[in-house]
């Protein structure tokens, strides 16, 4: 992943400046390092304020200057935009699918299915959401397969209703989700996959067993079919029992 971050960055500064960056997976890695810091420890002016006297804060300010910093900054690419079809670009995150799906870790045997919210209120509005009554109301919806660990095992960014598994099949856009989401999932290994009543349906349930993954959830009744489990009437005569 880093590898190819640096070759992408170093292609896009050859591309739109003339020149490269000239940079490393070593330094590409110091940069992530820096922004991680700088998102836990967080200063209103901006960049220039982790080297000012007052607010100087050497983990930031000691790896590398501002200037290489920005240049890094200003270039990082994730993809080489000569390469991806315009099939490709109708993904709104096509600039960083390649990052995004190298994010995945080795699946748990149980596995919970559900949404998360990631804060954001900048001008990203192409797929930024309003949740009422989330905690962060404002942000990227993200579709989630975590571990009983609670680590992140799968996960797919909500784009709206344009593309991917926002195409409803017949399984609705929450069964999709569920299917996309075990689909890196081995067939027949006997994964369980747990959820809400918003994802549960039975079609869901049938086709996650076609593949050998068992699924648990709360369901809600018009959505599983009631009539099936529904005490079947019966008369005083074929109470009886048969003499």
């Amino acid at each position: 992943m880093i590898q190819a971050l640096t070759q992408n960055t170093n292609e896009y500064s050859s591309q739109t400046n003339g020149t490269s960056v000239n940079t490393n997976p070593k330094e590409i890695e110091k940069l992530i390092g820096m922004y991680l810091k700088m998102g836990l420890v967080q200063m209103s002016g901006g960049v220039r304020m982790y080297r000012e006297t007052d607010t100087r804060y050497p983990p930031v300010s000691d790896v590398m200057s501002r200037n290489r910093f920005q240049s890094l900054l200003t270039s990082l690419h994730f993809v080489n935009n000569l390469t991806v079809s315009e099939t490709e670009k109708t993904d709104k995150l096509w600039k960083l699918r390649p990052w995004l799906d190298s994010l995945q870790v080795t699946p748990e045997e149980h596995n919970s299915v559900d949404e998360m919210m990631i804060p954001f209120k900048g001008k990203f509005n192409r797929i930024k959401q309003y949740m009422r009554g989330k905690p962060h109301p404002w942000g990227f919806k993200v579709w989630v397969r975590a571990g009983i660990s609670g680590m992140i095992c799968d996960f797919d960014v909500y784009q709206g209703s344009v593309k991917g598994i926002q195409a409803k099949s017949e399984l609705g856009l929450s069964g999709d989700v569920v299917m996309k989401l075990a689909s890196t999932l081995s067939e027949g290994q006997n994964y369980k996959i747990y959820a809400d009543n918003y994802f549960t349906c039975v079609p869901l349930v049938v086709k996650l067993l076609d593949r050998g993954i068992h699924y648990l959830g709360t369901a809600r009744q018009v959505r599983i079919g009631i009539g099936m489990f529904q005490r079947r009437q019966t008369t005083d005569e074929e109470d009886q029992e048969p003499e």
